[in-house]
């Protein structure tokens, strides 16, 4: 288990991130519908997770995957459960299920690039 804590040091990308989903989520107050509404938090949804993929390619060995894969159970699970499948209903958990599938893969993937450079490196 990982001791908590997270990063305490916050890149000009972060800070960048925070204030898109900032922006975002001032504009979300005054949507003019539900689908733009939707779309905006999904925006802000996609812009929060930058700090997180960006953290995952430089440290994969800190970011561990099962929150994610958790989570894509859950919303494809929320899918299955609609009634109704339509851009309004579907966007969000779309975009999340995307969202984390990509952190995912650079956790993975680079875990492997790492670990292969690692490999050479020591028979070398």
């Amino acid at each position: 288990m990982r001791s908590g804590g997270g990063e305490r040091s916050y890149t000009g990308l972060d800070w960048l991130c925070l204030a898109g989903a900032a922006i975002a989520l001032v504009a979300w107050g005054f949507a003019g519908g539900p689908l733009t509404a939707v779309i905006l938090i999904a925006l802000v949804d996609a812009i929060g997770a930058v700090p997180t993929i960006r953290k995952a390619f430089a440290k994969p060995d800190d970011e561990g995957i099962s929150p994610f894969v958790l989570a894509n159970f859950k919303w494809l699970l929320a899918i299955y459960a609609l009634d109704h499948l339509n851009l309004l209903t579907l966007l969000f958990p779309a975009t999340t299920t995307a969202v984390n599938t990509a952190i995912i893969i650079v956790v993975l993937g680079r875990r492997a690039q790492l670990q292969s450079r690692r490999t050479v490196d020591h028979t070398a």
